[in-house]
């Protein structure tokens, strides 16, 4: 039941986060500043809860980015209303960063059990920032050759979608996304890999709540009753 409500906790938060991020990336003030924001907030809630956050989390930020491009101005919008390429790209993205992230920590323990001497911290931040960073870099090829698949040699609202205008969308922000992900991402997981540690013997349900006010009772009870004893005896 505890690690249950923590779950629900954590999810709730990271999803919020992925909601408000992702709604910013439409304000286009906020665009350049936000449009890593979101790929962060996944990555780290993949890695933090598993595998089955990062599919729900993955889905999550896919519908979100559907419904945001009815919303958009961006010229890219009526691109990503098609949910083959919203949608279905970021499915996949949660389990793959996940998977690197895994891969590097087995990594590193295989190769800490032969006798090098690995600084776990150290470990975890590195396959947290490479996690991250991958992740970022099989969300926008994925994106990509679907854009291809389904629209190449044709126009979308004006758009000319060609192997000039592809290329074109892997710009400067791509190179930012990568570095922004790879590099905010790893302190996160550690600082809420700590607390959720830190926080985990504590009492967080209403059962436990009511267990620790049961042992309370039953101690003053005897409190009590030592002291009738020792009233009886004098």
């Amino acid at each position: 039941m505890k690690n249950r409500s923590r779950r629900i906790a954590v999810n709730a938060v990271f999803l919020a986060l992925l909601i408000i991020f992702t709604l910013l990336m439409n304000i286009p003030i906020f665009l350049i500043a936000t449009a890593v924001l979101p790929l962060i907030v996944l990555a780290a809630s993949c890695q933090i809860e598993g595998w089955f956050t990062s599919i729900v989390m993955a889905i999550s930020f896919g519908l979100l980015s559907f419904f945001s491009a009815f919303i958009s101005p961006s010229p890219l919008a009526p691109i990503f209303q098609n949910p083959l390429i919203s949608v279905l790209p970021r499915v996949f993205i949660g389990v793959f960063g996940l998977a690197v992230f895994k891969l590097c920590i087995f990594i590193s323990s295989k190769i800490e059990s032969r006798g090098v001497r690995i600084n776990k911290r150290i470990a975890t931040l590195i396959s947290s920032g490479l996690g991250a960073a991958l992740m970022v870099i099989f969300n926008t090829a994925l994106v990509l050759v679907m854009i291809w698949v389904l629209y190449g040699g044709e126009s979308v609202a004006g758009t000319a979608i060609t192997i000039e205008f592809i290329t074109g969308l892997i710009s400067v922000n791509f190179a930012i996304e990568i570095i922004g992900a790879g590099l905010i991402t790893p302190p996160i997981v550690l600082a809420v890999n700590k607390f959720l540690a830190a926080t985990k013997k504590s009492p967080l349900t209403d059962d436990d709540i009511a267990e620790h006010e049961r042992v309370s009772a039953e101690r003053k009870l005897g409190d009590n009753h030592s002291e009738d004893n020792n009233s009886n005896l004098i």
